[in-house]
């Protein structure tokens, strides 16, 4: 049996202003070819508000081509204050309307794979894609026929499992380099198994469990026994490997019964943005569903929008001496301590305050992010400074001799954004790297995961 995929989703745009650009990828005229970014360099000098804006948008379009040019005129001084300010923020947004166009313009495959296995597949999505999904044990051989046509990367994935009949298994246990591999895996499904997912744009929001829970008491006047029972859908949304995300979520979520009515609204028991430090160290997004009680009729149709904080522009500031200071950031202020030597462990207390405060503040997802971050970061504790914290990354990151990111404890006591934090080490931690996301987009795109089962 041949399995066929066509792109079928659609996305939301957030709202985001930067610079002078709206990133909506807007014509630049309509049926005549793009200027050179010479005559859109003249152009941005115009007298006319609306040339310049036309000229400002089609060099971001341009992306990296239009770099050299600009930089160019920026080192030259040329043209007055205002278009020097142009200029550079032009600039500024080449790389955001670059990171932005893989979440609004996703790259596409078409093939076609007859009597071949599931690995013979997959090698065509990293051939194409860059990027590797696993397939254990006789799922790898498991043959199968499938055809894809203009498809995501999960949309083509979603149409090779289905057509061998596997399921997705999240690989939480092991460090991935998610810039290369998936951090799900397709493996053998039950014989009453279920694989439910929805993919849709660089997202795939997919369900692992139903988690039942049971409570109650047995009214010995009446004889009557009360038993309440939840069910709380469990899974995870995971992004195209190397994509920056700040943050993902699923919202807006509806319950749809066996007849397509709509039933309660069923809660996200995360909070907002669930983030990439905390258990969604490999790119994974926990889900966790609670749906509605009562004696509707599954199968279930689960309905809504799998968003994402998208990290525009990121400020860092380098410590180099981690001596006893004060150094304003952002806002706010970070009063260091002396470092404190005790055997082969290294202590670092200090202070923090308005913005900088705001990076431990305990309001739910900020806490638990940033804390991670702080102590360990994504990418673990020996991984290259540069390549182990992200754009997407805000906290604190204490590099080694090496620049390499030194991992220990911590412990902290303060309250709203003022908090005095103790660091541990196990060696002794040489510079300070404190980094926050500046500005961000949102972008959300529909999901839908049918045939989900009551569970009881």
């Amino acid at each position: 049996m041949t399995s066929h995929a066509r792109t079928t989703c659609s996305f939301h745009w957030g709202r985001v202003f930067i610079g002078l650009c709206l990133l909506a990828p807007l014509p630049i005229a309509q049926a005549e070819e793009a200027p050179d970014v010479h005559a859109l360099l003249k152009r941005l000098q115009a007298e006319d508000p609306e040339q310049r804006e036309k000229a400002a948008r089609a060099l971001v379009e341009l992306g990296e081509s239009a770099r050299p040019a600009l930089q160019k005129a920026v080192d030259a001084g040329a043209g007055d204050l205002d278009y020097q300010s142009q200029l550079k923020r032009i600039l500024r947004n080449l790389g955001e309307f670059k990171l932005l166009k893989r979440y609004d313009e996703p790259r596409k495959i078409g093939f076609e794979l007859q009597a071949g296995n599931v690995q013979e597949a997959l090698k065509k999505l990293e051939d194409h894609f860059g990027w590797k999904v696993e397939a254990f044990g006789a799922a790898a051989e498991k043959p199968v026929s499938v055809k894809v046509e203009d498809a995501t990367f999960f949309e083509a994935l979603e149409a090779i499992r289905k057509a061998a009949g596997l399921g997705y298994q999240a690989q939480t246990g092991q460090q991935k380099d998610t810039d290369k591999i998936l951090a799900v895996s397709l493996v053998e499904k039950g014989e009453k198994g279920h694989a439910l997912a929805s993919p849709c744009g660089p997202f795939l929001a997919f369900l692992t469990s139903i988690a039942l829970s049971s409570n109650g008491s047995f009214d010995l006047v009446q004889g009557v026994e009360n038993l309440n029972t939840r069910s709380t859908l469990q899974g995870f949304l995971v992004a195209e490997p190397g994509l920056a995300v700040q943050g993902a979520e699923l919202a807006d979520l509806e319950l749809l019964d066996a007849k397509g009515e709509s039933l309660v609204k069923p809660g996200n028991n995360q909070n907002p943005f669930y983030t990439h430090g905390h258990q969604a160290a490999n790119g994974l997004y926990p889900l966790s569903i609670q749906m509605p009680s009562g004696e509707a009729a599954g199968p279930f149709v689960l309905k809504g929008k799998a968003k994402a904080q998208v990290p525009l522009k990121a400020e860092t500031r380098t410590i180099e001496s981690l001596t006893a200071q004060t150094i304003e950031i952002a806002g706010g202020s970070l009063t260091l301590e002396e470092p404190k030597q005790d055997g082969q462990r290294w202590s670092i207390k200090f202070t923090a305050t308005g913005k900088a405060g705001d990076l431990f503040n305990s309001g739910g997802r900020s806490f638990a992010f940033r804390r991670m971050k702080m102590a360990m970061v994504a990418g673990g504790g020996g991984a290259d400074a540069g390549s182990a914290i992200p754009k997407e990354a805000e906290g604190l990151f204490w590099l080694n001799a090496e620049g390499k990111i030194v991992g220990g404890g911590h412990s902290a006591s303060g309250n709203g954004n003022t908090w005095t934090v103790t660091m541990n080490f196990n060696e002794e931690p040489k510079k300070l790297v404190v980094q926050w996301v500046e500005s961000k987009a949102e972008r959300a795109y529909d999901v839908s995961i049918e045939g989900i089962p009551k569970g009881e």
